[in-house]
């Protein structure tokens, strides 16, 4: 059941039309030599919760996926945060999406020189097969049978065809539209396109008209979200990756770019299950990506130099649990408490997970400086009148790691735990496989949860187990 990477949904940026074009780039935005965008628009779009799937369909780190990508667009490239529309679960439903589209056909509210970056996370689908398929995104209303991929089974009246979403941002007037997608994707093509990176091609690029999408996989691929990560494994590789372009003064880059630096690392975190796919739908422009100066309100370019930063300071963050033995990851480190080194404030997510609880993520705000301690209660899990099938793939880089659970060696990785259960249970497993350190992983099996996949990347060396939660990796599907 390939879960369609649902293009992305279009640009619902659209929020408020005046406001959109009263915060204008002007060309002090891009390096000399460089034309600039008049305005840029993002819809960003992140589904956790599906009013109408199971409980083991919903999703955990969709959401955190859109907020993220939010932050580091209007943080670093300029996006203004009025001409950014975030959706997330209950608001992503299927009549905001559709109204989204048609607003951004407007032209009344998009310039033929603006750009707009449109991002989606969460379910899709494809229905059909060979000619006939035809893939869907699913909003958080949709009424469907994910095992059931078949036209009768609800998505035509209650999802949105892939094919409509894009016959209407055909229409939008923006000279620049890019949609990426982390999803299960299946029903565009991919082409591959070489970028001379010289000025004055990247000049030349961002003339000319661009309609390019990016998916997290492709075709009949599903994609896959990690605990340890607390992001789906593309988004998370994605905006590590913009940030740290970000950092370096004047660097300008095209999307087809960014997309190069992000495939590798997805493709090897996923153990070559999930390859990010790049479409520039026969258009022969690139949308292009710079951190800009400060720009006032209304527009106009300030060549105010921007505040010089505070100075690092150190950030402790205890975490607190009921149950007292519960076992707590912080930003993918096991451990109760963690320090971070801050210069301004960030958001860190934790998860909590104990045997016979239901596992919990929570986000911590960090302030500079200012320590942090938060409690964390786990609500005990509802044993199931009849147990069911949990199964979780435990996976190594490299492959090949003695499985070492109680003492024993069950086998190697990728190795497969499987029981029947009525509440969830954790597993503790050492890795072991020569020429690298040992590492103790933490698994979680969930009744119903039969897709899940823990991968955890060995270090070379030797010496005694390090503990890890590893990358407890779930199908989003």
């Amino acid at each position: 059941m390939a879960l369609f990477s649902t293009l992305a949904l279009g640009l619902l940026l659209q929020g408020v039309p005046q406001q959109s074009k009263d915060l204008v780039l002007t060309r002090s935005t891009a390096p000399a030599g460089l034309p600039v965008y008049t305005a840029s628009h993002a819809l960003i779009v992140g589904i956790d919760k599906y009013a109408n799937l199971p409980a083991d369909s919903q999703l955990r780190f969709a959401k955190a996926d859109a907020e993220a990508v939010r932050e580091v667009l209007v943080e670093s490239y300029g996006f203004p945060a009025a001409n950014v529309k975030l959706l997330t679960d209950e608001a992503a439903t299927r009549s905001n999406i559709l109204a989204a589209l048609d607003a951004l056909a407007d032209k009344r509210g998009i310039g033929s020189d603006d750009r707009v970056f449109v991002y989606y996370s969460g379910h899709g689908q494809t229905v059909g097969k060979d000619k006939d398929e035809r893939g869907y995104l699913i909003p958080t209303d949709a009424k469907v049978n994910l095992a059931e991929a078949k036209e009768s089974s609800g998505y035509k009246q209650t999802c949105i065809p892939m094919q409509e979403i894009w016959n209407k941002l055909d229409k939008s007037p923006a000279k620049h539209v890019a949609v990426v997608a982390d999803a299960c994707f299946s029903g565009l093509l991919t082409k591959s396109r070489a970028l001379d990176d010289n000025m004055d091609s990247l000049g030349a690029y961002l003339t000319m008209p661009a309609r390019q999408t990016v998916t997290a996989g492709s075709r009949g691929q599903r994609t896959w979200e990690a605990a340890e990560l607390g992001h789906g494994v593309f988004t998370y590789n994605l905006v590590n990756e913009m940030k740290k372009r970000a950092k370096e003064p004047g660097r300008v880059f095209s999307l087809i770019d960014l997309f190069a630096a992000v495939q590798d690392p997805t493709v090897k975190q996923s153990s070559g299950r999930q390859v990010p796919q790049y479409n520039p739908f026969f258009t022969e422009g690139q949308m292009l990506f710079f951190s800009p100066p400060v720009v006032s309100q209304k527009g106009r370019g300030d060549d105010t130099p921007p505040p010089t930063q505070s100075s690092s300071q150190e950030t402790e963050l205890t975490v607190k649990t009921v149950p007292a033995n519960a076992v707590v990851t912080i930003e993918g480190e096991r451990g109760n408490s963690r320090t971070f080194t801050l210069e301004e404030a960030r958001k860190v997510r934790v998860a909590v997970t104990a045997n016979g609880y239901v596992p919990k993520e929570v986000s911590v705000d960090l302030q500079p400086g200012r320590a942090a301690n938060v409690q964390v209660v786990l609500a005990k899990a509802k044993p199931l009148a009849k147990a069911k099938p949990a199964k979780l793939t435990l996976a190594s880089q490299p492959d090949g790691a003695a499985v070492v659970i109680d003492g024993k060696t069950v086998g190697k990785t990728p190795y497969v735990l499987s029981e029947n259960l009525t509440v969830p249970k954790q597993v503790s497993a050492v890795l072991k496989l020569e020429g690298y350190a040992p590492k103790t992983i933490l698994a979680t099996l969930t009744p119903g949860n039969t897709s899940g996949r823990l991968v955890t990347a060995l270090e070379k060396g030797e010496g005694t187990p390090t503990p890890s939660s590893g990358k407890a990796i779930k199908l989003r599907s």
